[in-house]
């Protein structure tokens, strides 16, 4: 009898996982986490993860915005961030929040405004 079905490399999809939790299997143990959708993109893609800037660690000259995904330089413009000894103070960086391991793919866009 099947007593776990491990589709961690292989995910269903949403409507899949639903589908196959509401079978209500007693003995049967659902794994779905490893990459979640990603894994049926193709190609990099499926290796890609949503990562979220730490505010905790932005330097006073970094601006984050759109959930904390998005950061801004803002030379000569401090922001109001409280002490934290995590902060960075010499130089304008950030770390994310998600610890980043095995295969992954992230994207960043990088835009100049003028007269910079």
């Amino acid at each position: 009898h099947l007593r776990e079905l491990d589709l961690r490399y292989n995910h269903p999809g949403d409507s899949g996982v639903r589908a196959l939790s509401a079978a209500k299997l007693d003995t049967l143990t659902l794994l779905v986490d490893h990459g979640g959708e990603n894994r049926t993109k193709p190609g990099p893609r499926k290796y890609g993860c949503q990562l979220t800037l730490d505010p905790n660690t932005a330097h006073r000259e970094l601006s984050l915005s759109e959930g904390n995904r998005r950061v801004t330089h803002t030379p000569g413009r401090v922001e109001p961030y409280p002490d934290h000894p995590e902060r960075f103070e010499c130089w304008p960086q950030v770390v994310c929040r998600e610890s980043v391991c095995e295969r992954c793919y992230w994207e960043a866009e990088f835009s100049v405004s003028e007269g910079e």
